[in-house]
């Protein structure tokens, strides 16, 4: 019984993170849903949404997380890719890679922190947020996709 209750007070913690981080991401998860749907009826307005949400989702990583070398390549290569204005698979790809690199050398560090009580919330929750945010984004390049089959 007693490691029952550990292990659910270690369930707490990660569970009222993750509730938070949903609360603060609706509002852009409901924008890609709009774009998503705006896709079918308008696809060059919904690509130009989605580009705007992309910048979005960089302006909010790069004003709180410090460079880390392996991070910064993927995300100048996503900035770059927007400079064209358009929905391009060389951008997609390196939004991939940008999504890759942030999960594995910003948000894997941080969640260890956090989960072993060293690291605050507020911070893990930011970035966890921007995790998500690029996550949606490629899943709405995924729907375009179908959109766009004949």
């Amino acid at each position: 019984m007693v490691s029952l209750m550990g292990a659910l007070k270690n369930l707490e913690t990660p569970s009222r993170l993750f509730g938070s981080i949903t609360d603060r991401t609706r509002p852009f998860l409901n924008r890609l849903s709009e774009t998503n749907y705006l896709a079918v009826t308008n696809f060059q307005k919904a690509a130009d949404q989605y580009l705007e949400l992309v910048r979005q989702t960089l302006e909010f990583s790069e004003k709180r997380l410090v460079a880390v070398q392996r991070y910064s390549e993927p995300y100048h290569s996503v900035k770059k890719a927007l400079e064209a204005s358009q929905l391009s698979s060389e951008m997609v790809d390196a939004l991939r890679s940008f999504r890759s690199a942030y999960v594995h050398y910003i948000l894997k560090p941080a969640m260890k922190e956090y989960m072993s009580g060293s690291g605050a919330s507020d911070s893990v929750e930011t970035l966890y947020e921007s995790a998500l945010q690029i996550d949606g984004l490629l899943e709405v390049v995924q729907f375009f996709g179908k959109v766009q089959k004949p």
